[in-house]
Protein backbone atom coordinates (compact mmCIF):
# COMPACT_ATOMS: atom_id res chain seq x y z
CA UNK A 1 0.00 0.00 0.00
CA UNK A 2 1.67 3.37 -0.88
CA UNK A 3 2.29 6.02 1.50
CA UNK A 4 -0.43 8.60 1.94
CA UNK A 5 0.62 12.28 2.39
CA UNK A 6 -1.88 14.60 3.68
CA UNK A 7 -1.53 18.67 3.55
CA UNK A 8 -1.96 20.79 6.41
CA UNK A 9 -1.61 23.85 7.73
CA UNK A 10 1.66 25.43 9.07
CA UNK A 11 1.93 26.92 12.53
CA UNK A 12 2.51 30.71 10.90
CA UNK A 13 -0.77 30.24 8.91
CA UNK A 14 -2.87 29.23 11.32
CA UNK A 15 -1.54 32.18 13.77
CA UNK A 16 -2.05 34.62 10.91
CA UNK A 17 -5.89 33.35 10.40
CA UNK A 18 -6.77 33.73 14.11
CA UNK A 19 -4.97 36.97 13.92
CA UNK A 20 -7.49 38.30 11.09
CA UNK A 21 -10.01 36.48 12.80
CA UNK A 22 -9.83 38.41 16.10
CA UNK A 23 -9.26 41.88 13.98
CA UNK A 24 -12.41 41.09 12.80
CA UNK A 25 -14.40 40.46 15.79
CA UNK A 26 -12.09 43.90 17.43
CA UNK A 27 -13.77 46.10 14.65
CA UNK A 28 -17.46 44.29 14.89
CA UNK A 29 -18.44 43.36 18.37
CA UNK A 30 -18.50 46.69 19.87
CA UNK A 31 -20.37 48.22 16.98
CA UNK A 32 -22.70 44.86 17.62
CA UNK A 33 -23.26 45.69 21.43
CA UNK A 34 -23.87 49.23 20.94
CA UNK A 35 -26.18 48.16 18.71
CA UNK A 36 -28.10 46.35 20.90
CA UNK A 37 -28.17 48.06 24.09
CA UNK A 38 -29.33 51.08 22.11
CA UNK A 39 -32.21 48.29 20.89
CA UNK A 40 -32.90 47.92 24.49
CA UNK A 41 -32.76 51.42 25.35
CA UNK A 42 -35.87 52.07 22.71
CA UNK A 43 -38.20 49.01 24.22
CA UNK A 44 -37.61 50.70 27.89
CA UNK A 45 -38.13 54.31 26.46
CA UNK A 46 -41.12 52.98 25.05
CA UNK A 47 -42.61 50.89 27.65
CA UNK A 48 -42.18 53.60 30.26
CA UNK A 49 -44.05 56.25 28.11
CA UNK A 50 -46.62 53.70 27.99
CA UNK A 51 -46.40 52.76 31.78
CA UNK A 52 -46.08 56.47 32.99
CA UNK A 53 -49.23 57.72 30.35
CA UNK A 54 -51.31 55.30 31.91
CA UNK A 55 -50.49 56.02 35.33
CA UNK A 56 -50.83 59.97 34.73
CA UNK A 57 -54.35 58.84 32.98
CA UNK A 58 -55.34 56.94 35.47
CA UNK A 59 -55.08 59.88 38.33
CA UNK A 60 -56.97 62.77 35.66
CA UNK A 61 -59.67 60.32 35.92
CA UNK A 62 -60.27 60.06 39.53
CA UNK A 63 -59.16 63.69 40.13
CA UNK A 64 -59.32 67.14 39.01
CA UNK A 65 -56.68 68.32 36.87
CA UNK A 66 -54.00 69.82 38.85
CA UNK A 67 -53.17 72.76 36.93
CA UNK A 68 -49.63 74.51 37.14
CA UNK A 69 -47.41 72.91 39.67
CA UNK A 70 -44.46 75.27 40.31
CA UNK A 71 -40.79 74.62 39.75
CA UNK A 72 -39.78 73.94 43.38
CA UNK A 73 -39.37 71.57 45.99
CA UNK A 74 -42.75 71.59 46.78
CA UNK A 75 -44.03 70.96 43.41
CA UNK A 76 -41.68 68.18 42.95
CA UNK A 77 -42.91 66.48 45.97
CA UNK A 78 -46.47 67.27 43.95
CA UNK A 79 -45.67 65.71 41.41
CA UNK A 80 -44.61 62.49 42.78
CA UNK A 81 -48.18 62.06 44.57
CA UNK A 82 -49.62 62.12 41.36
CA UNK A 83 -47.20 59.49 40.43
CA UNK A 84 -46.17 56.84 43.30
CA UNK A 85 -49.54 55.28 43.75
CA UNK A 86 -49.65 53.95 40.16
CA UNK A 87 -45.70 53.12 39.94
CA UNK A 88 -43.98 49.97 41.34
CA UNK A 89 -41.48 51.99 43.88
CA UNK A 90 -37.87 49.87 44.56
CA UNK A 91 -36.80 52.83 46.46
CA UNK A 92 -37.59 56.48 47.15
CA UNK A 93 -35.13 58.70 47.57
CA UNK A 94 -37.94 62.01 48.09
CA UNK A 95 -35.83 65.73 47.37
CA UNK A 96 -32.54 65.30 49.68
CA UNK A 97 -31.93 61.62 49.06
CA UNK A 98 -28.58 60.78 47.39
CA UNK A 99 -29.22 57.45 46.48
CA UNK A 100 -31.40 57.20 43.37
CA UNK A 101 -29.15 58.91 41.24
CA UNK A 102 -25.54 58.65 39.81
CA UNK A 103 -23.68 61.48 41.71
CA UNK A 104 -20.96 61.30 39.02
CA UNK A 105 -23.18 63.19 36.66
CA UNK A 106 -25.77 61.37 33.81
CA UNK A 107 -24.84 62.15 30.47
CA UNK A 108 -26.81 63.58 27.60
CA UNK A 109 -27.34 64.55 23.94
CA UNK A 110 -26.76 67.40 23.35
CA UNK A 111 -26.05 69.80 20.03
CA UNK A 112 -24.21 66.54 18.54
CA UNK A 113 -22.23 65.78 20.99
CA UNK A 114 -22.23 64.30 24.53
CA UNK A 115 -22.39 66.51 27.64
CA UNK A 116 -23.60 66.28 31.37
CA UNK A 117 -25.91 67.25 32.84
CA UNK A 118 -26.29 68.84 36.53
CA UNK A 119 -25.98 66.43 39.45
CA UNK A 120 -29.77 66.45 40.69
CA UNK A 121 -28.79 65.02 43.88
CA UNK A 122 -27.78 68.49 45.13
CA UNK A 123 -31.03 70.06 43.96
CA UNK A 124 -33.97 69.62 46.21
CA UNK A 125 -36.56 70.60 43.55
CA UNK A 126 -36.13 67.25 41.72
CA UNK A 127 -37.61 64.55 43.33
CA UNK A 128 -35.95 61.03 42.58
CA UNK A 129 -36.38 57.34 43.11
CA UNK A 130 -35.72 54.46 41.57
CA UNK A 131 -38.38 51.61 40.04
CA UNK A 132 -38.76 48.04 40.24
CA UNK A 133 -37.52 47.35 36.54
CA UNK A 134 -34.31 49.20 37.68
CA UNK A 135 -35.07 53.07 35.84
CA UNK A 136 -34.13 56.12 38.21
CA UNK A 137 -36.77 58.30 37.99
CA UNK A 138 -37.07 61.92 38.21
CA UNK A 139 -40.14 64.22 38.54
CA UNK A 140 -39.96 68.01 38.68
CA UNK A 141 -42.84 70.98 38.72
CA UNK A 142 -43.53 72.34 35.40
CA UNK A 143 -42.31 75.10 32.74
CA UNK A 144 -44.43 77.39 31.27
CA UNK A 145 -45.93 75.36 29.18
CA UNK A 146 -46.25 72.66 31.38
CA UNK A 147 -48.29 71.64 34.34
CA UNK A 148 -45.03 69.19 35.52
CA UNK A 149 -42.17 67.54 33.62
CA UNK A 150 -39.63 64.59 34.50
CA UNK A 151 -36.32 62.73 33.18
CA UNK A 152 -36.19 58.43 32.98
CA UNK A 153 -32.56 57.21 33.53
CA UNK A 154 -32.14 54.02 32.66
CA UNK A 155 -29.87 51.93 34.46
CA UNK A 156 -28.25 49.39 33.28
CA UNK A 157 -25.04 48.67 34.76
CA UNK A 158 -25.81 47.25 38.22
CA UNK A 159 -27.10 50.15 40.01
CA UNK A 160 -24.59 52.99 38.67
CA UNK A 161 -27.19 54.20 36.44
CA UNK A 162 -25.19 54.09 33.42
CA UNK A 163 -26.22 53.24 30.86
CA UNK A 164 -23.15 53.18 28.06
CA UNK A 165 -24.91 53.94 24.95
CA UNK A 166 -24.45 58.26 24.93
CA UNK A 167 -27.24 59.25 26.20
CA UNK A 168 -29.05 58.18 29.40
CA UNK A 169 -31.82 60.64 30.18
CA UNK A 170 -35.09 60.98 28.36
CA UNK A 171 -37.71 63.49 29.17
CA UNK A 172 -41.67 63.02 29.39
CA UNK A 173 -43.73 66.51 29.99
CA UNK A 174 -47.58 66.73 31.31
CA UNK A 175 -49.01 69.07 27.77
CA UNK A 176 -52.97 69.95 27.72
CA UNK A 177 -53.66 66.92 30.42
CA UNK A 178 -51.90 64.49 28.25
CA UNK A 179 -48.33 63.04 28.98
CA UNK A 180 -45.92 63.22 26.25
CA UNK A 181 -42.48 62.79 24.98
CA UNK A 182 -40.54 65.94 25.34
CA UNK A 183 -39.87 67.03 21.64
CA UNK A 184 -43.45 66.30 20.36
CA UNK A 185 -44.84 69.64 21.27
CA UNK A 186 -44.19 71.69 18.00
CA UNK A 187 -42.37 68.69 16.19
CA UNK A 188 -39.40 69.72 18.28
CA UNK A 189 -38.14 66.18 17.90
CA UNK A 190 -36.90 67.56 14.41
CA UNK A 191 -33.69 69.61 15.85
CA UNK A 192 -32.98 66.24 18.04
CA UNK A 193 -29.70 65.17 16.08
CA UNK A 194 -28.15 68.67 15.52
CA UNK A 195 -29.72 71.67 17.05
CA UNK A 196 -31.81 69.98 19.97
CA UNK A 197 -31.09 70.71 23.95
CA UNK A 198 -30.83 67.24 24.03
CA UNK A 199 -34.26 66.24 25.32
CA UNK A 200 -36.19 66.38 22.62
CA UNK A 201 -34.45 63.04 21.31
CA UNK A 202 -37.04 61.15 23.54
CA UNK A 203 -39.77 62.13 20.74
CA UNK A 204 -37.18 61.18 17.93
CA UNK A 205 -37.20 57.84 19.82
CA UNK A 206 -40.95 57.35 20.08
CA UNK A 207 -41.87 58.63 16.44
CA UNK A 208 -38.61 56.62 14.92
CA UNK A 209 -37.68 53.81 16.88
CA UNK A 210 -34.12 54.46 16.99
CA UNK A 211 -31.25 56.48 18.37
CA UNK A 212 -29.36 57.39 14.96
CA UNK A 213 -28.93 60.84 16.20
CA UNK A 214 -25.83 59.38 18.02
CA UNK A 215 -24.10 58.05 14.41
CA UNK A 216 -24.86 60.35 11.79
CA UNK A 217 -26.67 63.89 12.71
CA UNK A 218 -26.04 65.94 10.16
CA UNK A 219 -28.00 63.89 7.62
CA UNK A 220 -30.98 63.52 9.90
CA UNK A 221 -33.93 65.90 9.83
CA UNK A 222 -37.27 64.17 10.95
CA UNK A 223 -39.12 64.37 7.88
CA UNK A 224 -36.99 62.59 4.34
CA UNK A 225 -34.09 61.24 6.48
CA UNK A 226 -34.73 59.49 9.80
CA UNK A 227 -31.83 56.87 9.66
CA UNK A 228 -28.60 56.72 8.93
CA UNK A 229 -29.41 53.41 6.65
Amino acid sequence: MKNMKFKAFTLAEVLITLAIIGIVAALTIPTLIQSYKEKVTITKVKKMYSTLSNAYALYRIENESTGFIPKNEDGAKQVAEIFKPYLRIAKDCGTTGKDCIDADGIKTFKRGSLDKSNNYNNNPNYYKMILNDGSSLILRGGEETASFDFEIIYDSDNGNNKLHVANDVFEFDEYNGKLIPCGLQNENYKTCPTDGSGWYCTAWIINFGNMDYLHCPEKLDGETNISCK
